[in-house]
């Protein structure tokens, strides 16, 4: 069931924190994906509202200058320029939270609905929970993963194997299927020619 992307909960999740990726070296876009434009606002800035509803928040920007949100605590890499598992793993290794939203910094339509529901099906056992959109594409920098995957990180960092993807394959993982609302706010930014294209179907929003 895919929640109403405009409810607000009245109980937020005491169990979850949340992380905000700002760290990458936005290689494809040749410019800091954090501080770009939208609706007259940066990126980091709309995506750090929204996961203001969580009650710990971190911030990871590994070796980027970006500007820390009001009431957001800094989280340096454990292991430099590993990439966004780097950022996951000093982020889960630093919260007092059992649970953490992690987001990328490229998602400017992010709503705190789609974090939110992701953690209302981490009950049980799960290490990690990630949404898939229509197209089968799994979203790990936009998903809810236990603390408890420190361990599995840190020896994946450690070995030289910074995939993600392939750590995620070695834990209990459930994946959700999201379209409508939420798969629009999976809308990510990764070249010059993402950022035109959404500005170009949202005229006005640069």
């Amino acid at each position: 069931m895919i929640h109403d992307s405009k409810k607000t909960p009245d109980v937020l999740p005491p169990k979850c924190g949340a992380l905000l990726l700002a760290g990458g070296k936005s290689r494809r876009m040749g410019a800091d994906k954090a501080g770009l434009l939208w609706n007259g606002q940066p990126f980091v800035a709309l995506i750090a509202r929204q996961l203001a509803v969580f009650e710990e928040r971190l911030f990871s920007v590994g070796a980027a200058r970006v500007p820390l949100p009001p009431a957001w605590r800094s989280v340096a890499d454990v292991y430099p320029d590993c990439g966004p598992m780097g950022g996951l793993h000093a982020g889960l290794s630093a919260c007092r939270s059992p649970y953490l939203a992690a987001v990328s910094c490229d998602l400017p339509l992010l709503e705190s609905s789609l974090p939110l529901h992701l953690f209302s099906l981490a009950c049980g056992d799960w290490d990690a929970v990630v949404p898939v959109t229509p197209d089968g594409r799994m979203h790990p920098l936009c998903a809810v993963y236990r603390k408890d995957l420190v361990p599995l990180m840190e020896a994946r960092l450690k070995a030289g194997n910074y995939r993600l993807m392939d750590a995620l394959a070695s834990c209990r993982l459930r994946r959700v299927p999201v379209d409508g609302a939420f798969a629009r706010m999976l809308t990510n930014v990764n070249t010059p020619e993402d950022y035109q294209a959404m500005l170009a179907k949202n005229p006005g929003y640069a």
